[in-house]
């Protein structure tokens, strides 16, 4: 069971894409995250993560959107 993970190592951050297909993890606790290729997309898919309790976001550049999807995740 996969229970964190750090991706905030990555020289080029994150996309879209790579945040989505982690929405699959259910067990997923733990995530931080580098991305100035990240957008609003991608924090959508945080609401998918039910699992989520600690998370980490580091330079993606979200706006007002965004802000709603991070207030409407479960945790």
């Amino acid at each position: 069971m996969l229970v964190g993970i750090d991706l905030s190592i990555s020289a080029d951050g994150m996309t879209d894409d790579q945040i989505r297909s982690l929405a699959d993890a259910g067990s997923l606790k733990r995530l931080a995250v580098y991305g100035p290729r990240c957008s609003d997309a991608a924090l959508a898919q945080l609401q998918d993560m039910t699992h989520l309790q600690e998370l980490t976001l580091d330079s993606i550049p979200f706006t007002d959107r965004g802000a709603r999807y991070l207030l409407a995740c479960p945790q």
